[in-house]
């Protein structure tokens, strides 16, 4: 490897921290154009023989392009644990008056009222993720149906992953998808 890339250390890595390793823009096409890089998205690299991905370490790369996102709704229950599915995007909640300009490879950005954004919000292995409750109150938002959600809390029981009803239900009157959420626990 050349000494340039021998400083860099981390990977995956953005354009910023590699000319923090004095390797510009141009030394990084370079790279990739020898085989000894591989770009991720746009801004973002990795060394090819750290390709091992797994879910937290893409959402991580993604997250560097939009760092006020946070992750929710079906990729939000990858994280949980609550599905096995190979997701063809990553979801991120983002505030309406912040939406990033530049589109981001793979990911759906799902516009939340600002002073909705921050509510039911926590971190999960340093990612900021929507607490289970606001991730089922989102999918019900955004078209879920209480059938959906009854099998995401029924697994998530299963998993014995404990669901605060009390913030399910304050999250849902705040969402305004009570009459769905009702509709929900009536079944359960």
């Amino acid at each position: 490897m050349t000494t340039g890339l021998k400083k860099i250390k981390e990977t995956p890595f953005d354009v910023a921290y590699a000319k923090s390793k004095g390797v510009s823009e141009r030394m990084l096409r370079y790279y990739m154009g020898k085989g000894l890089l591989v770009r991720l998205s746009h801004g973002v690299y990795a060394f090819p023989n750290s390709l091992g991905f797994d879910f937290e370490s893409l959402v991580k790369e993604k997250m560097v392009q939009a760092p006020q996102g946070i992750l929710g709704m079906n990729s939000a229950l990858k994280l949980y644990g609550l599905t096995e599915e190979d997701l063809p995007f990553i979801d991120l909640m983002v505030p309406k008056n912040n939406v990033p300009k530049k589109k981001i490879e793979d990911v759906k950005l799902n516009q939340v009222m600002e002073h909705l954004f921050d509510e039911g919000v926590t971190s999960v292995r340093g990612i900021k993720v929507t607490t289970l409750e606001r991730t089922i109150v989102d999918l019900l938002k955004r078209g879920g149906t209480p059938k959906d959600a009854r099998v995401i809390i029924e697994e998530a029981q299963r998993k014995k992953i404990k669901i605060n009803f009390k913030e399910l239900e304050r999250l849902a009157t705040l969402f305004r998808v009570l009459s769905k959420f009702t509709s929900v626990v009536e079944n359960l």
